[in-house]
């Protein structure tokens, strides 16, 4: 570790006392907010989010978070990573994290001024987000730390990262009310109005759907019915 890594992971620390390591950076983003009154994207006049994003790796549970070190403020934003979190990387500059917990729905916007440092922060959420046990660890996606004006990272493009197992579920009675399932708690999850689907939202939305037992017991009887 450099010295310009050790002072940031030391301004890290000063936001949150628990970071062990930060994961990957974008070093240029801004913080949008999704008002569902009137179903546009927002960027807060006061208490504002610009600067640079870290996913980062904590000694204690949730085992990973989310931070911006506001260049706009003293308040920099910090939002945990754990079950009740959906990703979504866009194909332009922007990636959308859906919140859900407690019965409400929280939607974050963050633009990001580098796309291939989008791509990277994409990854490593995507990483993160389809473990299947807390202690599988995903190990840091490149760039791992870039300096103001340039990136670390190759110009194809950042390493591609595992999305997960895949799930094939046999046409039975049962496997089919499965499916149905499934596409019934797809079509009811709340979204930004105007968003279409794509591969990486739907695989985002899914890997939620995975870490929620409630909806993983369902499924289960489903198919359980079909060995009847």
């Amino acid at each position: 570790m450099n010295d310009h890594e050790r002072l940031t992971l030391k301004s890290l620390r000063r936001v949150d006392s628990s970071i062990e390591r930060y994961l990957s950076v974008a070093q240029s983003t801004v913080y949008y907010s999704y008002d569902a009154r009137t179903k546009q994207w927002v960027k807060p006049t006061t208490n504002g989010y610009e600067g640079a994003l870290f996913i980062c790796e904590r000694q204690s549970d949730p085992k990973y978070c989310l931070i911006i070190l506001n260049r706009a403020s003293a308040q920099h934003f910090v939002l945990p990573i754990q079950p009740g979190v959906m990703a979504e990387v866009r194909d332009d500059n922007y990636i959308f994290i859906r919140v859900t917990g407690q019965g409400a729905v929280k939607t974050h916007g963050f633009w990001f001024f580098n796309n291939e440092e989008k791509a990277v922060i994409g990854e490593q959420l995507k990483s993160i987000l389809s473990q299947p046990t807390p202690s599988a660890i995903p190990q840091p996606l490149t760039p791992m730390m870039t300096r103001h004006g340039g990136s670390t990272g190759s110009r194809g493009g950042p390493a591609a990262s595992p999305h997960g197992p895949m799930i094939t579920v046999t046409p039975t009675r049962g496997g089919e009310e499965a499916v149905t399932r499934v596409m019934e708690g797809l079509l009811h999850t709340p979204g930004p109005q105007g968003v279409p689907y794509s591969r990486e939202k739907v695989r985002a939305m899914l890997s939620a759907m995975l870490n929620n037992d409630q909806f993983i017991d369902t499924v289960v009887r489903h198919l359980n019915n079909a060995l009847e």
